[in-house]
């Protein structure tokens, strides 16, 4: 749970559509997103991952929120596992900042007895 003010947005869409978000790299640089659903706005967080690594789910607020970190130059690959969401349903990446920045919306697909539960994102620190 984050206290004090919100930080500047540090990520940003990416207009190419090669990756799912850009972002500077750094040993300060770093993030804190959620997903959000028109379809589905109960959508949780279950667990997380980046380039296979495990990393904290905030489940303490009303949104489910993960902080990231961008060290070095490189592409991160974020697996989020989610609940309650529904076949085709929207699942929008969103930095949380002053702006609460939109950064990418995918459809989930119809896998076996729904949904797929995990959606990845492609993010880019250069």
């Amino acid at each position: 749970m984050r206290t004090g003010a919100l930080m500047a947005c540090v990520m940003r869409s990416d207009a190419s559509t090669q990756f799912d978000a850009l972002t500077a790299a750094g040993a300060t640089a770093g993030a804190t997103v959620f997903v959000q659903s028109t379809a589905s706005p109960g959508l949780r967080i279950i667990a997380a991952k980046v380039n296979n690594g495990v990393v904290t789910v905030d489940n303490a607020g009303a949104v489910s929120k993960v902080a990231l970190s961008f060290p070095q130059s490189q592409v991160y690959v974020l697996s989020l596992a989610l609940a309650g969401l529904q076949p085709h349903d929207d699942v929008t990446l969103t930095e949380d900042c002053g702006a609460n920045n939109v950064l990418k919306t995918k459809l989930a697909g119809a896998g076996h007895g729904g949904a797929d539960a995990v959606v990845a994102f492609d993010i880019f620190a250069s």
